[in-house]
């Protein structure tokens, strides 16, 4: 079965406001899979207040306020719904409400290709697919309280990190000491640290590792320093740490060590895995006491070795990273005042870290034998990864779609059909390994092909993150198709009144033609709607995409008929256009006008656009655009 969307999410927020509606502070709700985090930033309080009268329900309620700030709002990039802007408060206890005005509303759509928009209850709505922030007035209502509209900065951010706040070891005064604030829970990164704030006097940081090292120098109750967390793909994350500092209490009792290792055997520790940060606190001491209390020192016995990148620090802590699998047997002496040294065995496994591979989006063309990898799990060098889907799931993409996947790896068959978007789940595995399962997203296109009488249809262009405006609505991607008996395929683009809006016709020309004369087929519910390259440009593109140069196609003027309603679509001479061998774009765009009237800018209902050539010319329909998802 297809799957059109990743499954969705919401995010809570909790922050504190004080009597003057400043921030006190500000928690991030754990999310129990821990999939994002995301808040909202408070800058400026803004209140009013309003008479209320009585409730009809009996209720008495004094004058109201709502209290909205000005903030900075996240969204998690590519997760659903994962954001709010909803941090009002109705001193009546009302239920708040939230509203856009709808050039607000535009301009959250168009700065996110149309992926999100703002509900009433505050959420935001939507999967972002890019970063990026955009400010919008957003206005909070609530029953019998005067609406107030702050400033609210919707900012897309990568997810944060999974790292949590906590109190380290004590250390004791003029004594070693090892603890580390490498605690992100995030596999397959490589996170920095940044420390912000001060350690107590005599010990040290590495960023790279998050170890804390030194010999403290002064007695003294921990304060919370902030250590910040960076990844690629994600957004920096903090924690706060302290480290209590103790006296070192010396005594000349004679005495013993208790509860260190196993006097018979070796005593087994947690499992490290392969470059990954391993950080054991306790490590070899557990629970082992000097009965005169006196500090226990560790060091290894003669002979003795650690697996390659972990290191036992003196009071017992092991830190590090491994490089490579092992399983190491080793033994520790401990030693402390007035009692006899002990030396114990213990066994520390380095195993091999779970396989590392990633959702894919790939291409695939129907009807055309499909040869497309999804082989990109990583276990090591050398080490054989095989592929597998569940029995459901491969039976489902076989009838579905004519498909399989190889135990190499590789999606291979028939494409029987054309999809925007499915998806489906692979296994990799190796020996020793932790399997992994990822979700693969596919796109199966049309195969390239002449349209009839070199027609193109403009509701097959690609409309992903296209944003329409109209006179009562504004929808976006597919949903711009309109039906009308007139137009040649029974469909074309509507709303097309915003100055952001244009279709991109992506044709291949198998020889170069110079000066093709270029039509549209167009309709207007504007009247007669007069179009210049100022208020409609045209322009091509080398290439199958926008981002090369551009060249201004010249037209002079182009009165398209219509009333009120697309009564007719027609074609219209737009001048010519050269086109190279190989990929052209040829794009129209609406710019800022009056033609829908009140100084509002107006576009035309698309249908087709035509080439006049005797050149081949071939292109990839979007003909799913006019289907429904699987």
């Amino acid at each position: 079965m297809a799957r059109a969307v990743p499954e969705t999410a919401r995010s809570l927020y909790r922050i504190g406001v004080n009597f003057w509606g400043l921030p006190e502070k500000e928690e991030v709700l754990k999310i129990k899979n821990k999939l994002f985090s995301a808040v909202c930033v408070l800058s400026m309080a803004v209140t009013v207040f309003a008479g209320c009268g009585n409730d009809p329900e009996g209720e008495t309620l004094g004058d109201g306020a709502i209290t909205y700030e000005n903030a900075t709002c996240e969204s998690i990039i590519n997760v659903a719904d994962s954001g709010t802007v909803a941090t009002a408060t109705a001193s009546n206890g009302a239920e708040v409400t939230y509203s856009v005005a709808a050039e607000e509303a535009t301009k959250l759509t168009n700065a996110f290709n149309g992926k999100l928009s703002i509900d009433t209850d505050g959420t935001i709505r939507g999967a972002a697919e890019k970063l990026g922030k955009i400010k919008v007035n957003v206005t909070a209502s609530a029953e019998k309280c005067e609406p107030v509209t702050a400033a609210i900065t919707v900012s897309v951010i990568n997810p944060y990190l999974e790292y949590q706040s906590r109190t380290l070891a004590d250390a004791r005064v003029g004594l070693p000491y090892a603890a580390s604030v490498a605690y992100v829970e995030n596999e397959d990164v490589m996170p920095e640290y940044r420390l912000i704030g001060n350690l107590p006097q005599g010990l040290t940081f590495d960023s790279a590792s998050g170890t804390i090292t030194g010999t403290p120098t002064d007695v003294g109750p921990g304060k919370l320093f902030t250590v910040e967390a960076t990844a690629a793909g994600f957004t920096a994350t903090r924690a706060q740490f302290s480290i209590d500092v103790v006296l070192n209490h010396v005594s000349s009792a004679k005495s013993k060590i208790i509860n260190f290792g196993q006097e018979d055997g070796a005593k087994t520790l947690d499992d490290a895995f392969v470059e990954v940060n391993y950080v054991n606190q306790a490590g070899v001491a557990g629970n082992a006491a000097a009965l005169n209390n006196n500090v226990i020192t560790y060091e290894l016995a003669s002979g003795s070795t650690l697996p390659e990148g972990l290191v036992l620090y003196p009071n017992g802590a092991i830190i590090g990273k491994a490089v490579s699998r092992a399983e190491a047997t080793f033994s520790v002496t401990a030693t402390a005042e007035g009692c006899e040294t002990l030396t114990r065995s213990f066994v520390l496994a380095v195993k091999p870290q779970r396989i590392k591979y990633q959702s894919i989006d790939g291409v695939l063309t129907k009807g055309e034998e499909a040869n497309f990898s999804v082989a990109t799990a990583d276990a090591g060098e050398g080490v054989e990864v095989t592929y597998t889907m569940t029995e459901a799931g491969a039976a489902a993409l076989l009838s579905e779609y004519g498909l399989k996947v190889t135990s190499a790896g590789m999606v291979t068959g028939k494409p029987t059909k054309v999809v925007k978007k499915m998806s489906f789940d692979v296994t990799a595995e190796a020996e020793g390994f932790s399997p992994r399962t990822v979700t693969m997203w596919f796109r199966i296109n049309e195969p390239l092909q002449a349209p009839a009488n070199n027609r193109f249809e403009a509701e097959y262009t690609e409309l992903t993150g296209k944003s329409g405006t109209g006179y009562s609505s504004s929808p976006s991607a597919e949903a711009m198709i309109d039906s009308n008996e007139k137009s040649s395929n029974g469909a074309f683009i509507n709303y097309m009144h915003n100055d952001t809006i244009t279709l991109e016709f992506v044709v291949y020309a198998e020889e170069a033609a110079e000066n093709v004369p270029l039509y549209f087929a167009l309709g207007s519910e504007m009247g007669n709607a007069r179009f210049t390259p100022e208020s409609l440009g045209i322009y091509h593109y080398a290439g199958n995409t926008t981002s090369g140069t551009r060249t201004t196609v010249s037209y002079g003027s182009v009165t398209v008929e219509g009333g009120n309603t697309y009564t007719s679509f027609k074609e219209y001479r737009f001048g010519s256009v050269s086109l190279v061998k190989g990929w052209n774009v040829i794009q129209i765009a609406v710019h800022k006008n009056s033609l829908l009237g009140d100084g509002k800018t107006g576009g035309p209902g698309t249908d087709y656009m035509r080439l006049d050539t005797s050149v081949t010319l071939k292109w990839i329909p979007c003909t799913f655009n006019m289907k429904a998802e699987d």
